[in-house]
């Protein structure tokens, strides 16, 4: 819940007023179908493979996220 209210604020803070409410509307969107699907996607990874394999790729994935957090887009803003 406390990431929610982040991600919130962060928005809040770093998003024009103008598209404030679009952004909100798609990171609530993400977030819920993020959850939905992960945990089904995670479900059916455990039916194949390993506990340790699952949080290995899951583990690897947020490396990725991570990373690409890092990266600074401003510049392909209009």
């Amino acid at each position: 819940m406390t990431f929610f209210l982040g991600a919130r604020t962060i928005v809040a803070d770093t998003v024009p007023y103008d598209l404030r409410a679009r952004t909100m509307g798609l990171l609530s969107s993400f977030s819920l179908l993020g959850s939905g699907f992960g945990s089904l996607i995670v479900g059916e990874l455990l039916l194949h493979y390993e506990e340790q394999q699952v949080f290995l790729f899951g583990a690897f994935l947020a490396s990725i996220a991570f990373i690409l957090s890092l990266k600074n887009f401003s510049h392909q803003r209009n």
